[in-house]
Formats: C-alpha cells, sequence, structure tokens
C-alpha cells in the first residue's frame, strides 16, 4: 500500500488524490486476495519498482522547481529597473 501522502494547495486535487489513493488501496487488497504465494512475490517486486519510479520522479519534479524558483529569483535581482541599486550600504 502506498505510504506517502502529498498535501497540495489545491483542494481538489487534495481531494482527488485521496480518492485515487483509496482507490488503489482497495484495489490493491482485491488483487492481493486473489493472488498465490509466487504472484504476490512477483506483485510485491512490481510495487517496488514502481516505488522506486515514482521516488525518482517526485525528486526530479522537487530539483526542476528549484532550480525555477532559483531562476526567478536571479532574474528579479538581475532586471535593471533601479529597485536594488538605489540601495544605499
Amino acid at each position: 500500500m502506498a505510504t506517502s501522502i502529498r498535501r497540495t494547495n489545491s483542494f481538489n486535487a487534495e481531494r482527488e488524490y485521496d480518492e485515487s489513493l483509496k482507490l488503489m488501496c482497495r484495489n490493491e487488497e482485491k488483487l492481493d486476495a486473489l493472488l498465490g504465494e509466487k504472484e504476490k512475490d512477483l506483485f510485491e517486486k512490481f510495487k517496488d519498482c514502481r516505488d522506486e519510479v515514482a521516488k525518482y520522479t517526485a525528486e526530479d519534479a522537487f530539483v526542476t522547481g528549484f532550480r525555477l524558483g532559483t531562476r526567478m529569483i536571479i532574474e528579479a535581482f538581475c532586471e535593471d529597473d533601479g529597485f536594488f541599486t538605489d540601495i544605499e550600504a
């Protein structure tokens, strides 16, 4: 079952995420009840791979967002609008 819960600022996105998570857990429980031991082992390996891919995807999204935010800050400080150059030290 999924062990991490993502929270967002959007009420609809959070509700949709929670509904999808509940559905995924219900379907996983149903599938687990139908599988034999050999199939359960294979399914566990599949879930481990899925979780690893999700981890890398989340990490990549974080790094991409962090870099974008950093670029926006740099751009704000580098604009020649006089806002920061008028400050006396």
